[in-house]
């Protein structure tokens, strides 16, 4: 079987459910902070290496490309485009253990819908700034 993700075709693997993890209390975070996800946690999702490095791979390219969008839609106050596009990176983010940034992204959405792209260009360019960020650790990984 095979399915699409992002825009190349993978296959899917059937995996074995996983054993529930131990209870521990969580870390204490900080105000501010955002959880990125490891390689570890990102294998625990994909199963292999060679998984990780397919869906990261895609997500980086995808993710530049709706970047570029963001700036053109930004340019052009199209308040359309950028939701567009802002739902592409909280579909990847989601799929990739992007939690804070899919947030902040869906907040970004209704932000927009509801006062446009002008009124929100500090928070849209505070989050292409942590979404390049994150590009950069994924790609690190």
């Amino acid at each position: 079987m095979v399915t699409r993700v992002f825009s190349k075709r993978v296959p899917v693997l059937k995996l074995a459910p996983s054993p529930l993890p131990p209870l521990v209390e969580e870390p204490v975070r900080r105000p501010g902070t955002i959880a990125w996800p490891t390689r570890a946690s990102l294998i625990e999702i994909f199963g292999s290496d060679e998984m990780v490095n397919r869906a990261v791979a895609s997500l980086i390219e995808e993710a530049r490309e709706d970047d570029t969008w963001l700036d053109l839609a930004q340019a052009r106050a199209d308040a359309p485009l950028l939701v567009e596009r802002l739902h592409r990176l909280v579909g990847s983010l989601a799929f990739v253990g992007g939690v804070d940034l899919e947030r902040c992204g869906e907040q970004l959405i209704a932000q927009v819908q509801a006062d446009g792209v002008v009124a929100n260009t500090p928070q849209l360019q505070a989050f292409q700034r942590n979404l390049r960020g994150y590009m950069a650790y994924l790609s690190r990984l």
